[in-house]
């Protein structure tokens, strides 16, 4: 059965390699894979999603790239995000202090991603001070993992950052 499982998961796990493949459908079937089998998966799928999700901080470098329709770059970062939430539960939780530090950049150059009709549609507008299609994800994360979250959080120089505090409006 590992084997098979292997076997079933190098072809979703291959097209991970590259953020250029990154898809809604294909971030959405690892999702539920992760939810049914996150034991299954290590910290290096979470180092990967990191790596990829960072590449969005710098929107105009992902609109060059021409990959995604008009308005997808956004919410395929969203996703990106979300998965964070149903990766193995790890005791340090290494991705804490680099996820909270990715949305926080990617709130500040949100605007300079084209809207989608999604957007549009599930309310997250586009602009300076819009709402957020990364704070769901990201409070699903900080939700499972509330411990870690408090400490991070209530850290002194944190409650004196005007984006760590942002994040919670």
């Amino acid at each position: 059965p590992k084997e098979l499982l292997q076997a079933c998961l190098r072809p979703v796990l291959s097209r991970l390699q590259s953020h250029r493949k990154l898809t809604r459908h294909l971030l959405r079937g690892l999702a539920r894979l992760l939810y049914l089998l996150s034991n299954w998966f290590n910290v290096t799928l979470g180092e990967k999603l990191l790596e990829h999700l960072i590449k969005w901080t710098e929107p105009e470098k992902i609109m060059a790239l021409g990959v995604w329709r008009q308005g997808e770059e956004a919410e395929i970062a969203a996703a990106l995000v979300g998965l964070f939430h149903l990766l193995p539960h790890s005791p340090d939780v290494p991705f804490l202090p680099p996820l909270v530090t990715a949305v926080i950049k990617l709130e500040k150059c949100m605007h300079q991603f084209p809207q989608s009709a999604a957007a549009s549609v599930t309310g997250y507008a586009a602009g300076p001070g819009a709402a957020s299609p990364y704070r769901e994800p990201l409070l699903k994360f900080l939700n499972r993992h509330s411990m870690d979250a408090v400490r991070y959080f209530l850290f002194p120089e944190k409650l004196k950052d005007k984006p760590h505090v942002g994040i919670f409006h």
